[in-house]
């Protein structure tokens, strides 16, 4: 096993560890005995909890920079597709890269260190904004809407929603928690909210693992 490898085994293993305990209860000893490990092997790599912290975030980074890279690709002339790309595509990370989803789901544990998380949380955020700005330009939201808000709103939402377990598991309930971008478009003054979110999960850019395509009933 190479070394990168090995790091890579300990953050999956510290990112569920921090989702079971919390941050604050967990140990550089239990994330160590998830692998069979000694404390000291495991310190080799990551000395601190915060370094295991930090190497999670640095994963986040590249899933947002990675959301951000195909969204304009697939979208850039679109600034309110590019918005709802970004935040699904991010999402679909997520739902394969077990760090990512940690990290996330770290966003709101208050036993994190507030610092190394709301960088993390800037940099999304400021993503986001950039295609709302682009989308006010482009006369798809009103002008008088302050899209710095909303971006704070359509994030806070994208993230709440990580915590509401689905009651039933099926692909079609997990793609109907787009509601809730649908909406935020619709009270953003977004008069064709459903048909944009449709079209970015049609659009074959956007890889939405979890995600069924939308009926011809858009009402999901």
């Amino acid at each position: 096993m190479t070394a990168q490898q090995k790091r890579q085994d300990i953050l999956e293993a510290a990112a569920a560890e921090f989702v079971e305990r919390g941050y604050a209860a967990a140990t550089l000893s239990s994330v160590a005995g998830r692998l069979g490990l000694t404390k000291g092997a495991l310190a080799h790599h990551f000395p601190t909890k915060d370094e295991l912290l930090s190497g999670l975030g640095e994963q986040l980074s590249e899933a947002i920079e990675d959301s951000d890279r195909v969204t304009r690709t697939a979208f850039p002339d679109s600034g309110i597709h590019a918005a709802v790309a970004y935040l699904v595509q991010l999402s679909a990370i997520a739902a394969k890269n077990v760090c990512v989803a940690s990290t996330l789901v770290l966003l709101t544990d208050r036993g994190a260190p507030p610092s190394a998380i709301s960088e993390l949380i800037f940099e999304w955020l400021d993503g986001l904004i950039a295609f709302l700005e682009q989308s006010q330009e482009q006369g798809q939201i009103p002008a008088d809407v302050d899209v710095e808000e909303f971006g704070e709103f359509m994030l806070a939402t994208n993230i709440g929603t990580t915590l509401i377990p689905s009651r039933t598991p099926t692909p079609q309930n997990r793609r109907k928690r787009l509601r809730f971008i649908r909406l935020g478009l619709q009270s953003l003054g977004v008069e064709n909210a459903d048909q944009v979110v449709d079209e970015v999960l049609l659009s074959g850019y956007i890889d939405v693992p979890a995600i069924n395509p939308p009926d011809t009933d858009t009402q999901a």
